[in-house]
């Protein structure tokens, strides 16, 4: 994994988690918008797979 790929993914998870921390209320950030809501959606989706978070259904 290059360094560019390892920073995408943790700006992914960090935003995710700050977004969480505040309630939600301006979610849609720079980054998010920069890369697109369905690229964002699906690294999102790895990324919390790999850190083994774990959503109740």
């Amino acid at each position: 994994m290059t360094d560019d790929e390892k920073r995408k993914n943790f700006l992914i998870l960090f935003n995710y988690f700050c977004e969480l921390e505040s309630g939600g209320q301006d979610w849609f950030s720079e980054h998010v918008e920069e890369m697109g809501i369905q690229t964002y959606l699906n690294g999102l989706t790895i990324m919390l797979e790999k850190v083994e978070v774990h959503t109740q259904k």
